[in-house]
């Protein structure tokens, strides 16, 4: 069954898929930590166990430090996971690297290079998307840094996803626009120190 991909605001790709779909390649039968060097140049699929729907967390941790309490969906645009979503990447030569998948089914050969690099320390993949303006007003505009980390477990794995915000431009207009937010909000905070950070437990599914 080939489905739709969901994009996270900074491409990444969380593609689905059914079963049924399934070609048989190589499930987790114990697998170790990872990346191996048996995997480069195949597409690793990753099920997301998180369930995201319209800001309706079921089993995704989302956490809010010291953020504005104000527009909070808005501030964070987050990824629709459904119950059919996946994580894919192809570990390039070398192990250093990786390149972000979409694909149409569990089935490699329906997969092409997405936007997303990610740099492989260990067990760690991480990808740091651009910055992106998240609010602006004449003479300075709120910036966001979202940075993507996946731990690959084993047979499970951990995607956390975190938000953290920076003012750019005049000084005094910045400053001007935070006490705005500040202002605004209920909690007396606005974005100068805001982390917010979603996590979302994986299982492995596939290596084809």
């Amino acid at each position: 069954m080939a489905c739709n991909a969901f994009w996270i605001s900074v491409f990444l790709v969380i593609g689905c898929g059914g079963g049924g779909d399934d070609k048989g390649g190589e499930a987790a039968a114990d697998r170790q930590p990872g990346p191996h060097s048996n995997e480069e140049g195949k597409v690793t699929f990753w099920k997301v166990l998180g369930v995201l729907e319209e800001f309706d967390w079921v089993t995704t941790e989302v956490e809010f430090s010291n953020c504005t309490d104000q527009n909070q969906e808005d501030v964070a645009d987050g990824p629709e996971f459904s119950d059919s979503s996946y994580l894919m990447y192809s570990v390039e030569p070398g192990g250093d690297t990786a390149t972000g998948q979409s694909c149409e089914a569990l089935d490699s050969s329906t997969c092409t290079d997405s936007e997303i690099q990610w740099d492989i320390d260990g067990h760690v993949l991480t990808h740091l998307p651009e910055l992106e303006p998240n609010e602006t007003s004449e003479d300075c505009q709120i910036l966001m840094h979202p940075v993507w980390t996946f731990i690959d477990e084993g047979e499970t794995g951990l995607l956390v996803m975190e938000f953290s915000f920076e003012y750019d431009g005049d000084p005094e207009s910045c400053e001007a626009l935070e006490v705005i937010k500040i202002e605004e909000s209920t909690n007396g905070y606005g974005f100068a120190d805001c982390l917010i950070t979603m996590t979302t437990q994986m299982e492995f599914a596939l290596l084809d």
